[in-house]
């Protein structure tokens, strides 16, 4: 598998960020892509606060709400092929 590295337009911000934080300029080039172009942001990046990262629980809440929601969606489905008389009854 070969990566296809976009060039990006920014040289003097790659330049500068690869200087400050001692990177390959490919790195620095990957990270002004996601928008971190000065030391702190990388450092708030690589090294971020207690403050700065997602509540690990939300994913769960997510998940069960999906579920939630996917059983009405399916509860519904299976009625309505009850009604119209496409599900056989045993």
């Amino acid at each position: 598998m070969n990566w296809i590295i976009e060039e990006n337009t920014d040289n003097r911000t790659i330049e500068q960020l690869s200087k400050e934080l001692n990177v390959n300029k490919i790195i620095s080039s990957m990270l002004v892509k996601r928008g971190i172009k000065t030391f702190n942001q990388a450092k708030d990046f690589f090294r971020p606060k207690i403050n700065q990262l997602h509540d690990p629980f939300l994913i769960v809440y997510s998940v069960f709400h999906f579920l939630v929601a996917f059983a009405v969606i399916i509860s519904f489905y299976l009625k309505q092929q009850l009604k119209h008389g496409l599900l056989l009854e045993k």
